[in-house]
């Protein structure tokens, strides 16, 4: 999982942290064409998720890169499409999970009939202009008769904060403590407070528009999975051990699953 604008803030806490999250969308566009009865008779397409995802650090300014083996290839080549398929996964089954009525069809489909290299394409395009253009619309509507509305969902921030709880310094160790805990340590445990914005836009392919759009920013505390003894000089400082401070593999994907619902509820 790629974690993004990782910061540490150190805290000595006594009490739980309160968690602020969002229970509805930002919604940034509505049309009335847009309803139940023409999602019932035209269905939805899953377009894909699209994110700062690119697997070279350093390809935003590029337009070529090489692969392991020397051969040059184009920037579109190196975004994560396992990445956004995984997500495009998660907004669809969270539509049917709240409109188990609307027919969604998996980003799958579109990756089947644009083929891998223009896929990569189209997510890295909309990623950086932040919608599909006429160009891609109309050759998603030739290429999928019968669909009407395509859904893209666009990560706008996803971030991570570790807040740190620490205890008072250990005194002398009784004679059953661990080797580990020596006096004047304080053991200390860490939870990771991460945030993810995203973007949900849906287009009419019949018309060539955007026809709804909402934001939502949610934020969720997850428990570490490790602890540490630190010795009395350590305290105050920032700890930066991998172990103590990286994320849990699915902390994404459950952050993400509510705001998918939350779009889910909050369709007509």
């Amino acid at each position: 999982m790629n974690a993004r604008n990782i910061s540490l803030i150190l805290f000595i806490m006594a009490g739980p942290l309160a968690i602020s999250c969002a229970t509805t969308p930002v919604v940034l566009r509505k049309s009335p064409d847009f309803d139940r009865p023409s999602i019932i008779s035209g269905g939805i397409l899953i377009g894909g998720y699209s994110g700062p995802n690119i697997k070279v650090a350093d390809v935003v300014n590029a337009v070529f890169k090489k692969d392991d083996k020397g051969n040059q290839r184009h920037e579109e080549d190196l975004y994560d499409v396992e990445r956004s398929a995984k997500i495009s996964a998660l907004v669809r089954d969270a539509i049917l999970g709240q409109r188990p009525q609307y027919p969604v069809i998996g980003a799958d489909m579109l990756l089947a009939k644009l083929g891998r290299q223009e896929y990569q394409k189209f997510l890295l395009e909309f990623f950086k202009a932040g919608e599909p253009g006429q160009k891609w619309l109309g050759e998603i509507r030739e290429k999928s008769p019968g669909v009407r509305f395509l859904l893209m969902a666009r990560e706008e921030e996803n971030r991570i904060a570790q807040k740190i709880h620490s205890g008072a310094p250990r005194k002398k160790p009784g004679a059953n403590s661990s080797a580990g805990q020596r006096e004047g340590h304080t053991k200390i445990s860490y939870e990771n407070v991460r945030t993810i914005t995203t973007v949900l836009t849906i287009y009419d392919l019949q018309a060539g528009s955007e026809i709804w759009a909402g934001k939502v920013k949610r934020t969720k505390i997850f428990p570490g999975k490790a602890q540490a003894d630190l010795g009395p000089s350590s305290i105050g400082i920032e700890y930066k051990s991998g172990n103590l401070l990286a994320p849990t593999p699915d902390e994404e994907s459950i952050l993400l699953k509510e705001i998918f619902g939350i779009f889910g509820e909050n369709l007509p």
